[in-house]
């Protein structure tokens, strides 16, 4: 894999954090000792499945105390670049890197996964797995349930019984007009239970609704969407029905975090009160399509980027552009150089074998992508950066 540094870059990169060697085997690095022998075997398994099922893909583990400054969606990818996760033919890998004192977590894909579905995912793995366990300090429950389900959800593993099991929060498949949620993101539900202690909720209702629907057309998977998310919930404490809250009534129980999301329209929620216990059930309701991505201060959905280029690709050469990301949330800024992929003669293919150019829009799916030196011993994968952050 080659990697070109344009301009500064080199300069820049001088002051990032020093990308470890790739160790022979797994894929698994941990500089903190979070994990355990048993935690360590079930991840060389799960790449060891992986490898064998699913074309090569890769799952990489990173833990660091911390990173000293660099940004961590910066440090991750250039780990990810210098230990080539996944195969090169279809970039097919993912990397969890984790930085225990300065509490930040990111989930960076490979170029072949990082698409609306991709991203999406992997929102809703850092925060329903990653960050929960954080929280509680299980560093190892988190790590071995947030790489689960990055091996089921983004790269394609069947599930087995010793996968982690999906969580009781009700899901639906949906779009950014009604704002339903994707398979493939979770909803919130407040105060869960630990991810890898939760019982796995009967599908054979929901595939056949889901089957029943698309059978009726676009009507019918409207009203499925919208039968999934108004339908009646019996409260998780007592079992007695619960109500929904009105849009003005259901602030007093959200995060300010939460409401901000709501009002830029990044994120919609659903606030269930039970009136025999007062217990309050939060569903979240995030949207595929957005201009704001999970800020790493706060947490919420509340950041944009804006990107000015600094030095125009050539069909030769990358090119440089700058990324500016301010969080409304928090008001937290952070600025970094990105590398913008070679023009192609091909619309078909582009360098990172992609066929979408750079822009402002798709910023949250790509980051630095300027690498180590480091040598790698994996299949050549490569990521621009696209993925999730998290903090706690």
């Amino acid at each position: 894999m080659c990697i070109v540094v344009l301009g500064g870059a080199r300069r820049a990169e001088a002051d990032t954090a020093a990308v470890p060697q790739r160790p022979s085997g797994t894929p698994i690095v941990d500089q903190v000792g979070v994990l355990s022998s048993t935690g360590r075997q079930r991840l060389t398994a799960l790449n060891d499945r992986l490898a064998a099922e699913r074309d090569g893909a890769e799952i990489g583990v990173i833990i660091v105390k911390t990173l000293s400054g660099t940004g961590s969606r910066t440090f991750a990818t250039n780990v990810y670049n210098a230990w080539g996760l996944g195969a090169a033919a279809t970039d097919n890998g993912a990397i969890i890197m984790v930085a225990t004192d300065d509490h930040k977590v990111e989930l960076v894909l490979g170029d072949g996964v990082d698409d609306d579905a991709g991203i999406a995912a992997s929102r809703a793995i850092v925060s329903e797995y990653l960050v929960p366990a954080f929280k509680r300090g299980d560093f190892e429950a988190g790590i071995l349930d947030g790489a689960d389900r990055t091996a089921t959800e983004i790269l394609g593993l069947a599930e087995t019984s010793a996968t982690t099991d999906a969580t009781d929060a009700d899901q639906s498949t949906g779009s950014s007009a009604d704002m339903t949620p994707a398979p493939s993101e979770a909803i919130t539900v407040a105060s869960p239970a630990p991810a890898h202690k939760r019982s796995r909720r009967p599908l054979i209702g929901i595939i056949a609704g889901v089957a029943a629907a698309a059978a009726l057309g676009p009507l019918g998977v409207s009203s499925f969407r919208r039968f999934r998310r108004n339908h009646p919930r019996p409260c998780p404490g007592c079992a007695k029905p619960m109500v929904r809250l009105g849009e003005n009534a259901d602030d007093a129980k959200l995060e300010p975090g939460q409401r901000t999301e709501e009002r830029i329209g990044s994120v919609d929620y659903d606030v269930w009160a039970c009136g025999a216990c007062n217990r309050a059930l939060v569903l979240r309701y995030g949207r595929l399509s957005t201009g704001y991505k999970p800020c790493p201060q706060c947490g919420a959905t509340t950041m944009s980027a804006a990107s000015t280029t600094l030095q125009s690709p050539t069909t030769e050469s990358y090119g440089v552009a700058r990324i500016d990301e301010t969080c409304v949330n928090c008001s937290y800024t952070s600025s970094h150089s990105n590398s913008i992929p070679r023009t192609s003669t091909s619309s078909s293919s582009s360098a990172f074998g992609s066929s979408s150019s750079f822009s402002a829009s798709n910023s949250f799916s790509s980051g630095s992508s300027f690498g180590s030196d480091s040598s790698s011993s994996g299949g050549g994968g490569h990521s621009s950066g696209g993925g999730s952050s998290g903090s706690w």
